[in-house]
């Protein structure tokens, strides 16, 4: 999973840092900044690419910073300790907060459901003549209301009487702007 923010601590970046030079301090960020988005793995063939250092320059910059990168773990990839545990805490941090969001919403769903009387339906007809001269069978039928392929209004049960004319208020206004 990807993580929006990459926490930084610069104070530690800086304490492990002070003997690295600009352009090897540069190159470290975006070696960090690449293995926080790839699970902590720098791939080792590409390492020079995504540090952005030249050919000319990475025989030099390339000991400094893979000197904070676990390199024995896989032959091709650097490993960043560090990031891969921010990364785990990060992931724990999420899960709680997913945990808890969904234990909220389940317990306001399940009181909403409670209290509203148009969630779910349940009706039980029983004893109704079929038009045959016998008794139709129980019926069960539950109707959930929420469920948007679900029309939920009944239709009128006579045709109203109302017809939509205009306000009075507006009528005499058009006549006086004619």
């Amino acid at each position: 999973m990807k993580y929006q923010f990459m926490p930084m601590f610069w104070g530690d970046l800086l304490a492990n840092t002070l003997h690295l030079s600009a352009e090897e301090a540069g190159a470290y960020l975006f070696l960090i900044a690449h293995a926080w988005e790839h699970q902590a793995l720098v791939p080792r063939d590409r390492a020079q690419r995504i540090a952005r250092i030249s050919n000319f320059r990475w025989p030099k910059v390339r000991p400094q910073v893979q000197q904070f990168f676990n390199t024995s773990i896989d032959a091709n990839n650097w490993l960043h300790e560090r990031v891969k545990a921010e990364l785990a805490r990060a992931a724990e941090l999420s899960n709680k907060r997913k945990d808890a969001a969904l234990q909220m919403h389940s317990k306001s769903r399940a009181s909403a459901d409670a209290n509203d009387p148009h969630t779910t339906t349940t009706t039980t007809i029983e004893n109704l003549s079929n038009g045959k001269g016998r008794e139709a069978a129980a019926v069960h039928v539950q109707v959930n209301y929420r469920d948007p392929g679900v029309d939920y209004r009944s239709p009128p049960r006579t045709k109203s009487d109302n017809v939509l004319e205009p306000l009075p208020l507006l009528a005499a206004k058009g006549k006086e702007e004619a």
